[in-house]
């Protein structure tokens, strides 16, 4: 994916969003350099008790992440919905949405949400000087996060939205960090290439849907993209696959649906250390409701930006005390993660490296890996006699 250029706004202009959304004019504007690639963030500090419905009241900080153009609408949607869910529904400590704006037709011109800042930083900076108790202590709080996301019935695959009138929160559309990005798109594809042509929708009802979904704009990609012009010989197999996938529902359906962050890390787990606790769970544009075989709940775990080798042996202590935790606390986390049956695994792999050529080609990107994943393709494929 393409570096993004990242919305930066006045201070001007932010008063005046604070003005048209009935807020108080913000007494100090901080820009903060940020890792993140998809928002600019801003520190918004308001006079004490001026906001009602805030967690903490000893500060009145808020925290405006200022979308830029990758996923119109339906990141900022999904992430304002399920931030909202999970502080409903759950005990996990997330930031409280004050307002959000999925369009761009406000005083900043850009998507944005507003919401409650938590107290401490994030553990990455922290979790050096933790001993190994108390980094426990931390990974049974993302055993527990886990486990009240899993708690909860969903009957599709896909994220959250509001409803049109802003009071209840329903099925929303799939939102992938893998999808392709409008900058890419105008970069890597032919002119009149559309997001709706490469990213699929939703929500979908079962797995072999979301599957098909996938499949289907990776067929159109095969189609367009003068890189991929080396896959047109398998558009028959693709085609006969995606029929095998339907006659073979049943079995490959069967999975638990999970809400699920996707992307728990230490750089997205904030941390006051007065107090001794994790203060809030952040980063959730991604999230969604998805199978149990596509959540990966320790590959994140304890990664960190610089990933040094005492890093990467800490990021490795901590999936490994995760997994053995959830297996003490009799918690079905790591199990719920498999597949249920080999036909859906041989499916799962069969779509999930078609995505990676259809994502590298465009890019001319690991070409030295294509034919390889082609094989892998095939492989699994054959596994449907297609």
């Amino acid at each position: 994916m393409l570096p993004r250029p990242l919305p930066q706004l006045s201070n001007d202009s932010i008063r005046e969003l604070a003005r048209s959304i009935h807020l108080p004019e913000p007494t100090q504007i901080i820009a903060t350099i940020t890792l993140g690639q998809y928002h600019s963030i801003y520190m918004l500090t308001f006079p004490l008790h001026s906001i009602p419905g805030l967690r903490c009241q000893t500060s009145t900080e808020l925290v405006l992440r200022v979308s830029g153009a990758d996923l119109p609408r339906i990141k900022t949607e999904n992430e304002a919905a399920i931030l909202t869910w999970v502080a409903q529904s759950t005990s996990i400590p997330v930031p409280a949405v004050i307002r959000y704006d999925s369009s761009c037709d406000n005083p900043i011109g850009h998507e944005y949400t507003l919401l409650e800042r938590a107290t401490g930083v994030t553990l990455d900076r922290l979790f050096r000087k933790f001993n190994e108790e108390k980094l426990a202590e931390m990974v049974d709080v993302m055993v527990d996060l886990h486990v009240q996301l899993a708690a909860s019935e969903w009957t599709h695959i896909g994220g959250l939205r509001f409803t049109q009138d802003g009071k209840e929160i329903v099925p929303g559309p799939v939102v992938e960090e893998t999808m392709w990005h409008v900058p890419d798109i105008a970069k890597y594809w032919p002119e009149g290439t559309r997001s709706e042509d490469l990213n699929i929708e939703g929500p979908y009802a079962s797995y072999v849907e979301y599957s098909t979904a996938l499949v289907r704009t990776y067929i159109y990609a095969i189609k367009t993209h003068p890189a991929l012009t080396h896959m047109r010989d398998l558009l028959p197999r693709i085609t006969a696959f995606l029929d095998a996938l339907a006659r073979n529902a049943d079995t490959l359906n069967k999975a638990k649906l999970s809400l699920a962050h996707q992307d728990v890390h230490f750089g997205n787990v904030v941390y006051d250390e007065t107090i001794g606790q994790i203060t809030a769970f952040i980063d959730w544009e991604f999230s969604g409701v998805i199978p149990g075989p596509r959540r990966y709940p320790v590959m994140a775990l304890g990664w960190t930006p610089d990933q040094s080798e005492e890093d990467r042996k800490a990021t490795l202590w901590v999936r490994e005390t995760f997994a053995r935790r959830c297996s003490e606390r009799g918690v079905a986390v790591v199990e719920d993660a498999v597949f249920s049956s080999e036909a859906q695994e041989h499916m799962h792999k069969a779509v999930n490296f078609l995505r990676a050529i259809v994502e590298v080609c465009p890019r001319g990107e690991r070409q030295d890996k294509v034919e390889e994943w082609r094989g892998v393709v095939l492989e699994h494929m054959g596994y449907f006699e297609v």
